[in-house]
């Protein structure tokens, strides 16, 4: 007679095993050697609705719980806060009726960010209440024109320049003096800075002369670029608009004109202050009337409108708009001066040369200057509600002296970054936060309706409402288009093989010339047509111009520029019957990251979009417990995709990532559901779980790979709703169904979740066991850490205690006791001490051993009904001499979570022992 003792351990389903193994486990954890009952967790409190999402926003002083309910049918959501308190009355509703079903929340310090499939909403906590700012809005127009034009002109009088600039101060010695070609040009070029300064010093109310006439002034003397964007609360800039090409009113080319008067003579190379000769490499002077020879030099003040008052409800988020400005574009300036004019002496005496542009044109690369103009500088910021009250103000005002001395330092202020996405609404499947940064992926963009008519209008320029000489007036129509009629934008965009149109509108308020600046645009390079429509009010529809966009070599836009610089007219006469409307167009990007600037999840920088493999993004996670508001780490950023698992380095700065990694496991995941823990992270593959650690990917579940032999035992109605028996399903066909996995960091386990099961599995990382698990758990409450919270229904528990009686059950895989022969059974016992055994569905707790000789058909051997109560150790009793190859042994019942279970005692013998026999 052989007595054995019987390790019990956990689930198997491997062709080799040991004896211990279990079939079927319920209940049960393994710890020190012995089995332990899991009861159930506590029950902390009744919430008062079921939610789909549960989160708590947290901070240092405070905690609040946000509930998500998602109305699938209707397309919408909607949020509450304060859901875990014990009076429904207190629940606060935080916003109903959400376009969009919510994928994920999350939250960077006071914010948290709700995020759909198709936008990303945004919501404050501030002054003991959350504001609910929704998307970030489109930008606010400011309008453009050209407030006024200032004119100079200097008089080469012996003495001075007219206001008292001294001649001598550019012109070393007496003008008769013969002059090298490069004195004279540095010469000519001196006066004409005078004159600028001039203006400049009389905008700004400072020379002695005039100061208070308002007659004169001006700060800009050549075309430049403006752009401006919504200024954010850490001072970044997002949703940029178009880039407005500013011309002066006049003609850029007469901005800088001479005005000769001269004796009479022959045909001379005239140059600014008189006739003059070329001598060798001399430049003669001589013969001409000082008095009234002049240089004109004009000065141009843009005007702008705005009125930010509509961004107030938007405070704290948004502080207001920056305005930037390019260097000038390089036309009127003094290197393209052309200092030596022809004019032809009639010989009249007191000849009096025409009046000559000193830039007689375009220079030659000038368009490649403009076209290419990438570099914006801050100059001015408008803070929230400031409104310039309808109509224009000087750009800069002459009080605006901080303005003004940003101009002039131009290259040393901060630059604009270009910006390829927020003017689109963006929206993605999963989100992550780490490092202070919001992470998205799997990620839908739709692309942005276009710029209204404001944004690159130009209007009521001053004088005579013209821009760059030409004057406001549409071909072939009235000049005024009457208030109350639509201008409608459609824009033609193409992604790869896609095309779509997009539409904007905007209705004007008054009679109005469509006068445009020389440049239109949309925010990204696949657009490529725009086409300007009017709707008049009678509902006739006009096609009023057509424009081939083309791609900008730097900036994300593409445009449409008039070669000569003059605005963009309209022709009507074009009736449509349909335009198309509402439009819209999208694209999906499964394998793209986008990653926010840090503490800023508003920004996406372009240097942080990020391609990740060919597939499509499943989930995102790193070695850090998920806690979003002090989610640190160098830990690299796991990116799970259908092809595989991508390691991302942390990287530097501004940079989120450095260097992706080629896939760590190149099993790819078939969820995407994952599970950070210390150790690593947990994903699901289609033969289990894995974890990845670094570039390290270990296969977790292999103990349970492969599918389970399915056992046929025979039962009887004493065993129902007593013994539990969970060993028929494979664990593969379980993670078919999986819906979540958490970190039990009390008891350093894995749970593992199917909502359309009775039971979970736990994975016990202390010795690599598993077990199966009754008690309910249908979401887990986000942002908890370091606490576990769960709940089940309407029930929040707390993963920290386990509460009451559990109803365990066990049924060992068959027992070989270390042959494969026929083994005589004559007794068993369980070694435990059960505490409080009792019924379970008013069925007494039992004991049963089940025999086989084929291994799969188990025969019901002997069955023992349990008295409730305390036991020390369970004796089956003798067998009667049972003969048999294998045997199972169950026990099943509800007891105290004191009871430990300690390991199978048996008594058998084999059955040939005459070696003869055998």
């Amino acid at each position: 007679m052989k007595r054995a003792q019987t390790e019990l351990k956990g689930i198997t389903t491997t062709s080799i095993y040991e004896d211990g193994d279990m079939y079927s486990l319920v209940n049960l954890r393994r710890k020190g050697g012995a089995l332990h009952p899991v009861a159930p967790h506590v029950a902390e409190r009744e919430l008062c609705s079921e939610y789909d999402i549960y989160f708590i926003h947290k901070n240092e002083d405070w905690e609040h719980w946000i509930g998500v309910i998602n109305d699938t049918e209707n397309n919408s959501s909607d949020v509450f806060w304060n859901i875990n308190v014990l009076d429904c009355g207190e629940v606060k509703e935080l916003k109903l009726d959400i376009e969009g079903v919510i994928n994920s929340v999350e939250q960077n310090g006071n914010m948290l960010i709700f995020i759909t499939d198709d936008t990303i909403y945004y919501a404050l906590f501030r002054n003991g209440d959350y504001v609910w700012y929704g998307e970030l809005p489109d930008l606010i127009p400011i309008e453009w024109n050209c407030y006024e034009e200032r004119e100079i002109y200097t008089n080469a009088t012996s003495g001075e320049l007219r206001r008292g600039i001294s001649y001598s101060d550019y012109f070393e010695g007496a003008i008769n003096s013969e002059l090298t070609l490069e004195q004279f040009t540095e010469n000519t070029q001196a006066v004409i800075n005078g004159a600028r300064g001039w203006l400049t010093s009389d905008y700004l109310g400072s020379s002695s002369y005039n100061k208070n006439s308002g007659e004169f002034g001006g700060i800009f003397f050549d075309s430049f670029f403006i752009r401006y964007a919504y200024r954010l609360y850490d001072d970044t800039n997002v949703k940029l608009s178009p880039p407005i090409l500013v011309m002066p009113a006049s003609d850029i080319l007469d901005l800088l004109r001479v005005n000769i008067k001269y004796g009479t003579g022959k045909i001379y190379s005239v140059g600014i202050f008189g006739r003059t000769k070329l001598t060798g490499t001399y430049v003669s002077i001589d013969n001409f009337d000082s008095s009234k020879s002049l240089l004109f030099q004009k000065g141009f003040i843009p005007g702008m409108k705005y009125d930010l008052s509509s961004l107030s409800a938007y405070e704290g988020l948004i502080k207001g708009i920056d305005i930037f400005i390019s260097p000038y574009v390089g036309i009127s300036t003094i290197d393209n001066i052309n200092t030596r004019l022809i004019v032809e002496d009639d010989g009249a005496s007191d000849y009096v040369g025409k009046e000559i542009r000193l830039i007689e044109a375009f220079p030659g690369d000038m368009m490649k200057n403009v076209t290419e103009m990438a570099s914006f500088y801050l100059v001015k910021s408008i803070d929230l509600g400031e409104t310039t009250g309808g109509n224009y103000t000087p750009f800069p005002e002459k009080t605006d002296s901080d303005t003004i001395k940003n101009i002039v330092n131009l290259v040393h202020k901060r630059q604009l970054e270009d910006d390829t996405r927020s003017a689109h609404k963006i929206g993605a499947k999963k989100s992550y936060t780490y490092n202070r940064r919001l992470h998205l992926a799997d990620i839908k963009t739709t692309y942005f309706n276009g710029f209204i008519r404001p944004f690159f209008g130009w209007d009521k320029s001053s004088p005579d409402w013209t821009y760059n000489g030409f004057p406001a007036y549409v071909i072939g129509h009235q000049p005024d288009i009457p208030a109350g009629t639509e201008v409608i934008i459609e824009v033609d965009i193409e992604r790869g093989s896609s095309q779509g149109k997009v539409y904007s509108s905007y209705v004007l308020t008054e009679d109005l010339n469509l006068v445009h600046s020389a440049m239109i645009s949309y925010p990204d390079i696949d657009a490529k047509k725009m086409v300007f429509y009017l709707k008049y009010q009678s509902g006739v529809i006009e096609r009023v111009g057509s424009f081939d966009l083309i791609e900008h070599e730097f900036l994300n836009i593409a445009y449409f520029i008039n070669d000569d610089l003059r605005p963009i007219y309209l022709h009507f006469g074009d009736q449509v019957q349909d335009i198309g409307l509402p439009g819209g167009f999208s694209y999906k990007s499964p394998n793209e990251l986008q990653v926010s600037e840090t503490n800023n999840p508003l920004r996406m920088t372009n240097d942080n979009i990020l391609t990740v493999g060919n597939g499509r993004i499943l989930a995102l996670g790193s070695n850090v417990m998920n806690v979003a508001n002090w989610n640190y780490g160098t830990y690299p950023l796991y990116v799970f995709t259908t092809e595989g698992v991508y390691s991302l380095k942390v990287g530097d700065g501004d940079i989120a990532y450095s260097v992706i990694i080629q896939p760590a496991s190149l099993e790819a995941p078939v969820s995407d559901v994952i599970c950070q823990t210390p150790a690593g992270v947990i994903f699901a593959i289609a033969r289990g779980l894995c974890i990845i650690n670094g570039t390290r990917v270990d296969f977790l579940s292999r103990a349970i790979e492969e599918a389970p032999v399915k056992l046929n035992f025979q039962t009887s109605p004493e065993t129902n709703g007593v013994w539990l028996n969970y060993g028929v399903e494979s664990f593969m066909a379980y993670l078919k169904g999986l819906t979540g996995m958490l970190y039990n960091n009390y008891k350093n386990e894995l749970v593992v979740m199917n909502n359309s099961k009775d039971y979970n599995w736990i994975l016990a990382f202390d010795d690599m066991s598993f077990y199966t698990t009754t008690e309910k758990i249908e979401h887990v409450v986000q942002n908890s850490f370091p606490d576990l919270k769960v709940v089940a229904g309407t029930n929040l528990l707390d993963f920290s205690k386990e509460e009451g009686d559990a109803h365990i059950s066990f049924t060992t895989r068959p027992l070989l006791y270390g042959t494969q022969d026929v083994k005589m059974m004559e007794r068993i016992l369980i070694r435990a001490t059960i505490y409080g055994i009792k019924k379970a569905s008013d069925k007494n707790p039992i004991v049963i051993t089940h025999y086989s000789n084929d291994g799969r058909n188990f025969i019901a051997s002997k069955g023992l009904l349990i008295k409730e109560g305390n036991h020390k150790d369970v004796d089956t009793g003798m067998y009667g001499r049972t003969k048999f190859r294998q045997y199972t042994f169950s026990l099943a019942g509800i007891c105290g979570q004191d009871t430990i279970i300690e390991f199978l005692e048996s008594e058998i013998a084999k059955e040939y022992e005459n070696t003869k026999m055998r």
